[in-house]
């Protein structure tokens, strides 16, 4: 099944997918700062607008998940934006990818045939620079393969790709030029301007940029001596994007990268407003995997958390309001949980990890017809059965609110008559209360109907059997 989003859609919070969507041409899905576009596993492909527009103390999220396009209308850009574990797979296909001050984490960008990108991060995100001309300008890529593939029929041979301002950093290949097809004749056309390569400890240039015909460096002009000796930084302590940096130290290192970035968690649920008998199923999605985040992490109001499961970066779980709530929230604290690095979360007060549900008061009103017990001393030296009373109850979200019996004109409260009556038929059968005196005296009528016992002893008699039963204990009530 396919969902079409048809029309334009504003996203202030968390909005997930529930099964394949396609955004129809002409469509614009604006993601806000601090929200959260949330593919949940499934793949989006895109005939209109995805545009992810953040600002510079939060970022606006897409994530997890595949974005497509076979569209020349289809337009992905991202300013202030954060895409995490999210597939661009664009190949052949027409549309744009426009990034700006962007941090692009656990992701891949491929192919799509005309990007441009800049003042961004891609941290362990490689990028294909697509088949059409692209510009890469102040972005920062670590342990993130760019890489481009040779064509050599018209109109992609003669494209070109210029790279400047821009730092490559890790631990393998940062660089990666490779024909697509096998043969002769194939070329890039590239430019690095004004950029930074670290080098690690042990290798070289030759390692760090790959050349799979061992000759196409020389044509792209892609040597050592071309690159910077120190990076490219945008701020004092580093290369940043929004409220994200680089440390500069860290740039300069030959050594393995440190993780430092805490992970991070969003939440969705099923229902934004419950009545205490209903549940919602809610959703928690991880940034990073965790292996330590587990039910008590979770910190719920009015209600109540059950049927947790899940793992790595996924997890589900059942909220059951309690009764008498009227507002009810989820969120998971900071500390709650690490990534493999041991970097704790540290988005306790994040708008997408805050869950509000309004409680929906639930009114049921029951009316019934007793028959009671009346304690000796009350109404008569001995006790007296009375028939014909009416019950009337309120039960507000599983809570009786209200009680009153009617006889004879007048009406009691409850409360005030219950420790002078034993009832002992409602609505034509033994009440539970009753059906205790009747077990305590024998046990073998547990199963005894009101009807039964009617046949067994005589319509004439049963009103004088019920109060014999109810006082073989030496009490009437209670």
């Amino acid at each position: 099944m396919t969902t079409i989003i048809r029309s334009n859609l504003i996203i202030s919070g968390t909005y997930k997918l529930t099964d394949a969507t396609q955004v129809a041409s002409g469509v614009k899905i604006t993601v806000l700062p601090g929200a959260t576009l949330d593919f949940g596993g499934f793949s989006l492909l895109n005939y209109g607008t995805i545009s992810l527009e953040g600002d510079a103390t939060k970022f606006a999220v897409v994530q997890n998940g595949k974005y497509s396009t076979d569209s020349t209308s289809g337009s992905f850009t991202t300013s202030y934006g954060n895409v995490k574990n999210l597939i661009v797979d664009g190949f052949f296909s027409e549309g744009t990818l426009q990034i700006t001050n962007s941090l692009i984490e656990d992701s891949r960008i491929d192919a799509l045939q005309s990007n441009s990108i800049s003042k961004s991060i891609f941290k362990s995100s490689p990028l294909d620079l697509g088949i059409k001309a692209a510009t890469v300008d102040q972005v920062t890529f670590l342990d993130s393969q760019i890489s481009q593939y040779a064509w050599t029929y018209s109109p992609f041979s003669s494209r070109l790709v210029v790279i400047s301002n821009s730092n490559f950093v890790g631990t393998s290949p940062v660089i990666y030029l490779n024909p697509f097809f096998s043969g002769t004749d194939f070329s890039h056309n590239i430019k690095v301007t004004n950029s930074y390569i670290r080098i690690p400890s042990g290798s070289d240039f030759e390692s760090m940029v790959y050349d799979a015909t061992d000759d196409l460096k020389v044509t792209t002009d892609l040597v050592a001596s071309g690159f910077l000796t120190t990076p490219i930084t945008n701020s004092s302590t580093g290369f940043t994007v929004g409220s994200y940096t680089f440390p500069t130290a860290q740039l300069l290192s030959t050594t393995v990268l440190a993780d430092t970035t805490p992970p991070t968690i969003s939440l969705s649920s099923s229902a934004v407003s419950l009545s205490y008998s209903q549940t919602a199923a809610i959703s928690f999605t991880l940034s990073e995997s965790s292996t330590n985040f587990i039910s008590s992490d979770i910190i719920a109001t009015g209600g109540s958390i059950s049927n947790f499961t899940g793992s790595g970066t996924s997890y589900s779980a059942t909220f059951t309001p309690s009764i008498g709530a009227t507002t009810s929230t989820i969120k998971v604290g900071n500390s709650a949980f690490t990534d493999a690095a041991g970097n704790a979360n540290n988005d306790g007060s994040d708008a997408n990890n805050l869950l509000l549900f309004a409680i929906i008061q639930e009114v049921k009103y029951e009316t019934h017809t007793l028959s009671v017990i009346v304690d000796k001393g009350v109404l008569g030296a001995g006790a007296v059965l009375l028939k014909g009373l009416i019950e009337k109850l309120t039960i507000t979200n599983g809570v009786t609110t209200a009680h009153t019996v009617e006889y004879a004109g007048s009406t009691f409260d409850y409360t005030q008559i219950d420790t002078l009556i034993t009832t002992a038929i409602r609505d034509s059968e033994f009440t539970a209360e009753f059906k205790k005196e009747l077990t305590d005296a024998a046990p073998t009528t547990a199963n005894l109907t009101y009807k039964d016992a009617v046949t067994l002893v005589g319509v004439s008699n049963i009103d004088a059997a019920l109060i014999s039963v109810a006082g073989l204990d030496g009490n009437f009530v209670g």
